[in-house]
């Protein structure tokens, strides 16, 4: 097996991804553009990504952002071909430059987390290094039935930080999950065990819209962890 964890690269990089609460991706919204045809720059850029071939990807690119330079889109894709590349910088650029184009955080928040992994900018931190250290002969996953839910302690990306937060780890989420549509789970999780707890007073509490809040709720019933949750770090 590929040393996935030592090399930053594999297995740590997916469960990054899933830590930082990339279970919901925000709507394309005020973004949105129209979807590009065969001919297209893009499109085409996108073809020569499915293959592996990142030169002529870069090209098309070019030309796509010399003709639309807030393209989110096209950022995007650049910013996966630069992590293809393992050129953790650039990668960022390109997401910086999507996020003033009006690309959304939460659904950009798995690139730039490999885009800063990839630059080593954290890798002294307590949570890297257990993670850079994992034996290879360790399961990457627990079985599904393994162990109830519970909150633990995870690397996030808060802002331009990656920062320790208290996630909900559940069997189909075993690297934990932050945030739904916004919205963080375990203070949500916490409040709405409260009594005459309702999605406006969450809202108005998480300073979130209700329809946010109802999201993420209707995430933590699905899961059965409404009304109680078994909790691997201690309730304040």
């Amino acid at each position: 097996m590929t040393r996935r964890i030592k090399t930053m690269s594999g297995a740590a990089l997916v469960a990054a991804a899933a830590t930082l609460g990339c279970v919901t991706l925000a709507p394309q919204g005020a973004w949105a553009e129209k979807p590009a045809t065969s001919t297209s720059p893009l499109s085409r850029a996108q073809a020569h990504f499915n293959r592996g071939d990142y030169r002529s990807a870069t090209i098309e690119l070019r030309n796509a952002l010399r003709a639309n330079p807030n393209s989110v889109p096209a950022r995007l894709l650049q910013a996966r071909v630069y992590l293809r590349l393992n050129q953790g910088l650039p990668a960022q650029t390109e997401v910086e430059a999507a996020r003033r184009a009006g690309a959304t955080k939460d659904s950009t928040r798995h690139l730039m987390a490999e885009a800063l992994v990839l630059q080593r900018r954290f890798a002294d931190a307590p949570f890297w290094t257990v993670r850079r250290d994992w034996p290879d002969d360790a399961p990457i996953h627990a079985a599904p039935d393994a162990a109830p839910p519970e909150i633990a302690r995870r690397p996030v990306l808060v802002g331009q930080t990656i920062e320790e937060r208290e996630v909900v780890v559940t069997a189909d989420h075993p690297d934990g999950v932050y945030v739904i549509d916004g919205v963080p789970l375990v203070p949500l999780l916490r409040l709405a065990q409260e009594a005459n707890a309702t999605p406006a007073l969450l809202a108005e509490n998480l300073a979130a819209a209700p329809v946010q809040v109802e999201k993420a709720l209707a995430w933590l019933r699905l899961r059965g962890l409404l009304p109680s949750l078994t909790s691997g770090a201690p309730a304040p």
